[in-house]
């Protein structure tokens, strides 16, 4: 399962001039038991999946915050360059914000 978080007030500027909101990417197996990743963010955004069905429909646009681990790595041409990965995920309070631009691979079906 992919994950796209959106961090509030993290803009950027493009080589263009354009402003974009920063975000970041998570990934997680669809396996659903007590090690797993997903297991782990599920809790903390206020689901027990010990309990519960739920659709992953209802957390699309969930406000949440997120713990990172930044650690060093390479980029494509085997520089050095500091990356992140998403650790945690803890319910916030409220709905975020609608997205200003709608990307065209949202409108692809998954399948």
């Amino acid at each position: 399962m992919k994950f796209i978080i959106e961090l509030d007030g993290d803009i950027y500027t493009l080589d263009n001039g354009e402003e974009v909101q920063r975000e970041t990417w998570a990934f997680a197996s669809q396996k659903l038991s007590k090690r797993s990743k997903l297991y782990g963010w599920a809790r903390g955004l206020g689901w027990d999946p010990d309990e519960e069905t739920v659709d992953l429909e209802n957390y699309i646009g969930v406000r949440c915050q997120v713990m990172f681990e930044r650690f060093d790595g390479f980029d494509r041409e085997g520089s050095p360059q500091e990356k992140e990965k998403v650790v945690k995920l803890r319910a916030g309070k409220g709905k975020a914000p609608a997205r200003a631009k709608k990307a065209a691979a949202d409108d692809e079906a998954p399948f």
